[in-house]
């Protein structure tokens, strides 16, 4: 089933972004700063780095609604945003750490993994790059059998490497998320998430504060077909 995008009006829009941009502007610089790259073996750094490209997306919508109102590239965007966002609230809004642990290293390897077959598809096996990628993805493959989760659901977590999943709804049964049920489901318990998330990871709260606000409003609601 296809979600359908229904942009919400264009002043609202507006307004939305310049108090997001105005709100997490001096967060947002401050994380660039003490977090200039991107480490997926150091979830603080990795994390950082997804909110602040979170946060230019946002100004890549504005300069779209400006001059013009590109109804297609809004739309893309939009469903770009809504990924990137619902990604980081499933992940990172786990209820222990071993939990978040986990999800995060089956994320970076299904992203690497893709990575890795574009690469493939345009400069072939032996590029460096795709060297590199493989030895990042056997180093997180290690790390992923490493978990503490890793030795109560061993089974379990072998097949979610296998078959590159991230997406699961629990480690006790076979049943896993798609992006339809993870926009409906997430995004429908964010006020649970958003005391977990806050308590867990307080350095990124005013970073999410306004985009959380957003997600709230029934117009981004109907926008995502929620």
């Amino acid at each position: 089933m296809i979600t359908k995008i229904v942009v919400p009006d264009k002043t609202s829009m507006l307004r939305a972004l310049d108090l997001l941009q105005e709100y997490n502007k001096s967060v947002i610089n401050n994380l660039d700063k003490k977090f200039p790259q991107g480490d997926w073996r150091i979830i603080d750094s990795f994390t950082a780095r997804r909110c602040i490209n979170i946060h230019r997306m946002f100004y890549t919508l504005r300069s779209l609604l400006i001059p013009s109102f590109d109804d297609c590239s809004v739309n893309t965007l939009l469903r770009s945003l809504a990924d990137h966002i619902t990604s980081l609230l499933l992940i990172y809004s786990g209820l222990t750490k071993d939990e978040i642990l986990l999800r995060h290293l089956l994320c970076i390897a299904d992203g690497i993994n893709e990575r890795k077959k574009l690469v493939n598809l345009h400069r072939g096996d032996n590029n460096i790059d795709v060297l590199n990628m493989e030895y990042d993805l056997t180093e997180c493959k290690k790390c992923i059998r490493q978990c503490p989760l890793y030795f109560k659901h061993k089974n379990r977590i072998e097949y979610l490497i296998k078959k590159r999943i991230w997406k699961y709804k629990s480690l006790t049964y076979n049943e896993n998320y798609n992006w339809s049920k993870l926009y409906r489901d997430v995004l429908e318990i964010k006020k649970i998430i958003w005391i977990i998330y806050r308590s867990m990871f307080t350095g990124f709260r005013a970073a999410f504060l306004a985009t959380k606000a957003m997600f709230q409003s029934r117009q981004l609601s109907v926008s995502l077909g929620i």
